[in-house]
């Protein structure tokens, strides 16, 4: 008896798990590191200018600014491996800051609504024990978007330029080619002996993953495509969402409340909005789980509000407009890099003023090869890790359901801006 009590002693019932959003608290457990972090601003420039020439003045090859003002980092660690964390950024804004193009609208991202105190909230949570949990939230409010081609095709010719790799032209000789067939040999026995030992790495991976749970969340958005950004009274298509929420835990959900379209005019923004596309709602989900060991369903579900599109000849010339212009932007961009890409190639091939056969075979060189002769045979004969036998096939099921509620289609004539055809349909899945 005194046995069973002294085992009944030993086994101590483990703690539970925390997912709160705060790590709670224990007396076995103590602070590790308690890290706060507060900066101004933190900037970013991005300076553009010809590769051949030094920049010389900074203002003048300016071509955008990155900000975070007012960023808090809050980080505490606890003794047990859970961890907490928290980012607060009061505002992130884009500039443009182009001199020599005419742009009217440099706030290429701005806060719309100037009484938000944080338009950035982001927080961490890792839950300590051997069950981990991850916990992710990110709340982004009121941020408005301004696309400007022009300045979007300048950024991605500057990200392109940068993230292109420099491949020069190299000329092997006989030897050096052989020596690399070597190292070509080397590498595939290394990669037979690398894929032998993935089902040990991957059980380890299978012992530590934890669940990951996050939720995105956007709070009135806009994003504003305008027509010609050099006049102030240019037209614009403004696309914006009262809430954009995407969520996993489990089951991975998507939901757009309020998303409408409308045209307007820059100059007089509240006041000429001609609505496009009516306020209507989005929900999705998808679901995928395992029903056995060799079965997987995968399901997704849309859910969509009714669609009323109200369409008229300036709407569809305007888009038209702003099509053609980013094709013909596209179109410059690809000629430039055509005519970039020779001259890159001609500086980089150099004369060879040795011949292909100018090395005369010594007899240092010989036995390499005959060590280079014996090394592929060894490789060759080398013994491949057993093959795993094949399981049995998965079965994978996926299933989609879309309802629908109705659309209707409003076509207005341009002269006297009446409906001239009405069309809708009603709801089907």
């Amino acid at each position: 008896v005194s046995g069973d009590s002294d085992n009944k002693e030993e086994e101590q019932p483990q703690s539970p798990t925390h997912l709160g959003p705060e790590i709670g608290s224990d007396d076995d457990t103590w602070t590790k590191l308690d890290l706060v972090f507060k900066v101004g601003t933190i900037g970013l420039e991005l300076i553009s200018s010809k590769p051949t020439k030094p920049v010389g003045d900074l203002a003048a090859s300016s071509l955008s600014k990155f900000s975070l003002n007012e960023t808090h980092v809050k980080l505490r660690m606890v003794s047990d491996g859970s961890l907490e964390s928290e980012l607060l950024v009061q505002s992130f804004t884009i500039t443009d800051t182009r001199t020599h193009e005419k742009n009217k609208f440099r706030k290429i991202m701005s806060l719309i609504n100037t009484d938000v105190k944080q338009q950035f909230m982001a927080s961490v949570s890792i839950s300590g024990g051997k069950e981990r949990n991850l916990i992710a939230l990110l709340t982004i409010d009121s941020p408005r978007i301004i696309l400007a081609l022009d300045y979007l095709f300048a950024v991605q010719h500057f990200v392109n330029a940068g993230l292109t790799p420099d491949e020069p032209l190299i000329i092997l000789d006989e030897d050096e080619s052989s020596a690399g067939e070597e190292d070509v040999a080397s590498m595939s026995t290394s990669t037979d002996v690398a894929g032998a030992q993935q089902p040990e790495t991957k059980s380890t991976e299978d012992a530590s993953a934890m669940s990951v749970s996050f939720r995105v969340n956007i709070v009135d958005a806009q994003i504003i495509l305008i027509a010609n950004p050099a006049i102030t009274n240019s037209e614009a298509i403004v696309l914006g969402s009262k809430q954009i929420l995407v969520s996993q835990q489990h089951v991975t959900a998507v939901q757009v409340d309020k998303l409408g379209m409308f045209l307007c005019r820059m100059d007089k923004f509240d006041t000429t909005q001609l609505r496009i596309l009516d306020d209507f709602s989005v929900q999705t989900s998808v679901d995928m789980r395992s029903e056995n060991k060799q079965s997987q369903l995968m399901s997704i579900m849309v859910e969509i509000e009714p669609l009323v599109l109200r369409l008229s000849l300036r709407d569809i010339l305007l888009a038209m407009q702003i099509v053609n212009k980013a094709s013909a932007m596209s179109a410059n961009d690809d000629r430039e890099l055509a005519k970039e890409g020779p001259s890159k190639i001609d500086q980089l091939k150099a004369p060879s003023n040795r011949p292909k056969s100018g090395r005369a075979p010594s007899s240092a060189q010989k036995p390499r090869a005959n060590t280079i002769a014996t090394k592929k045979s060894h490789v060759t004969a080398a013994p491949k890790a057993p093959t795993e036998p094949q399981g049995s096939a998965m079965l994978k099921r996926e299933e989609m359901k879309v309802n629908l509620q109705g659309i209707r289609v409003v076509l207005i004539g341009d002269l006297h801006e009446l409906p001239m055809l009405d069309w809708s349909v009603k709801n089907f899945a």
